[in-house]
């Protein structure tokens, strides 16, 4: 009896060592160690002995799992081979070259000249592989995203081709040759609530490219060129009476019913059409509203009335920087948030105050349609559909002078690409879901910020170097939507 408990006491004092020293020493991939002797049926020696000799960085547990080789690429591509190699001798994380043949990226074909069916159909091939298809007869909708990126005016050669990158031929100009100054990229996008499928993929899609994924609309963000060539390919013609498209839409009064083939129809980027909206209340001229001139400094006396400090007030009416997204909010919810006037006030001021809460409540559904998580689809439309009716009232009467024509169009056409791709998922699949935010550019936009991030923030990418880190880019985001606690949004 007295040997057994000396054995429990000797186990008990064990066990006490083994938490003392995992409290008092910084061991890398603890749980990963412990896991591994739990598994085997160790003893409390052989752990305590194990997590002694971790502590000296004389044994490192192996068997990594997913979300390590993940961790590993993430701080490897945005951070650097010495990031990478600090984090795998300080947390114990795999080495890079582990991680590279872990997770695979597939290198896109560069366009020397405009993109030919072959680059087309090879780079479809390497985002989205056969094995990815989707099961069953379920049609998924697709985005297609088109941007452009900043690059350096440099000659590269590219030797999977073997063609010399950058170049410009302009045929304009008496056939001039010069450097390209950017970089067009074209990615599609699935709506889906599946990370790996909803995140930006470049380069280039093709509505035919799978037979259980349909083109619903090309997105932009607002360039002007590529506005009038969406006009020409998605406002052609009227779908079939006999079409689902037409049966679901009709009934709306005032629906503009133009698409393009196959009811595509097009898309511009939500954020860049608030910017514009920020930016219009924010010219030289100001704008008018039923015969009621605002300019920024009427709008500056408003926005003081609703206790916001003349800092933060002349912060949000700065007009210098055009592309703040959250400078851009924060106006239009101010906006939005103006209370009613004293109807004693001055009848100027009357008039200033009832126009922009007019102006507040069109920023006040578009706003509440985009941010507001708790919505349902149903109500998003609805908010979406009085924005619409207000601005196209608004615009009726003061054509320019409330807002650019070129913004008119843009907002108008984002709203009915959203009804248009709820009536398509209502065709395809009754019972799918539908996200307004995965409209636009922003996934695109995602990659290019990653892509600057692997290049180094002081100096812009050329079009080799864009070709080669994109793909990797894309892995990186998808990594982060996986795990959005990693820092989905960094």
């Amino acid at each position: 009896m007295a040997r057994k408990i000396n054995v429990r006491n000797e186990q008990l004092q064990a066990w006490k060592r083994l938490s003392m020293a995992i409290g008092n020493e910084d061991i890398p991939r603890i749980r990963q160690l412990m896991g591994r002797a739990y598994r085997e049926g160790r003893s409390v020696y052989s752990m305590l002995e194990d997590v002694d000799r971790a502590a000296r960085r004389l044994y490192r547990p192996r068997g990594y799992d997913e979300a390590d080789f993940q961790r590993t690429f993430l701080i490897y591509k945005l951070g650097g081979r010495s990031a990478a190699t600090i984090a795998q001798r300080t947390f114990g994380l795999p080495s890079i070259n582990a991680t590279i043949s872990h997770i695979v990226t597939n290198p896109l074909r560069s366009s020397a000249q405009f993109p030919t069916v072959l680059e087309m159909l090879s780079n479809i091939q390497c985002i989205y592989p056969r094995e990815q298809s989707v099961s069953g007869n379920i049609k998924v909708g697709v985005v297609m995203q088109i941007d452009e990126i900043k690059i350096q005016e440099r000659l590269r050669w590219d030797p999977r081709s073997n063609m010399i990158l950058d170049i410009i031929l302009d045929c304009l100009k008496k056939k001039e040759i010069h450097l390209a100054t950017e970089a067009t990229v074209i990615a599609c996008s699935i709506l889906s609530n599946v990370p790996s499928e909803y995140a930006a993929k470049p380069f280039v899609i093709s509505g035919s490219c799978n037979a259980d994924r349909r083109l619903y609309c090309i997105a932009s963000d607002g360039d002007a060129h590529r506005r009038a060539a969406l006009i020409s390919i998605t406002l052609k013609d009227k779908p079939s009476p006999n079409s689902r498209l037409h049966e679901i839409l009709s009934p709306l009064p005032l629906f503009n019913m133009l698409c393009g083939p196959d009811e595509i129809t097009c898309d511009f980027d939500w954020k860049h059409v608030l910017k514009h909206f920020r930016n219009t209340d924010l010219r030289q001229r100001g704008f008018s509203i039923d015969g009621v001139l605002i300019t920024v400094e009427i709008l500056h006396g408003h926005l003081l009335s609703l206790g916001i400090s003349s800092s933060t007030v002349n912060s949000i009416l700065m007009p210098n920087d055009k592309q703040d997204v959250v400078l851009m909010m924060k106006l239009l919810h101010a906006i939005a948030s103006l209370p009613e006037c004293d109807s004693n006030a001055h009848p100027s001021v009357v008039a200033t105050c009832r126009v922009l809460r007019l102006l507040g409540k069109v920023y006040f559904f578009l706003l509440q349609a985009y941010l507001n998580v708790e919505l349902c689809l149903d109500q998003q439309l609805a908010y979406l559909s009085a924005a619409a009716h207000l601005i196209l009232a608004l615009y009726h009467i003061n054509k320019g002078d409330f807002i650019p024509v070129q913004l008119y169009f843009n907002v108008e056409s984002m709203i009915k690409n959203v009804y248009c791709g709820v009536s398509k998922v209502q065709i395809d699949n009754p019972s799918g879901q539908f996200w307004i935010t995965l409209l636009g550019t922003d996934g695109l936009e995602k990659v290019f910020g990653k892509v600057c991030t692997m290049v180094g923030g002081d100096t812009n990418a050329d079009q080799l170097q864009l070709t080669n880190h994109i793909d990797r880019a894309v892995q990186c985001i998808n990594i982060l939507e996986e795990h959005p606690d990693w820092g989905a949004n960094s």
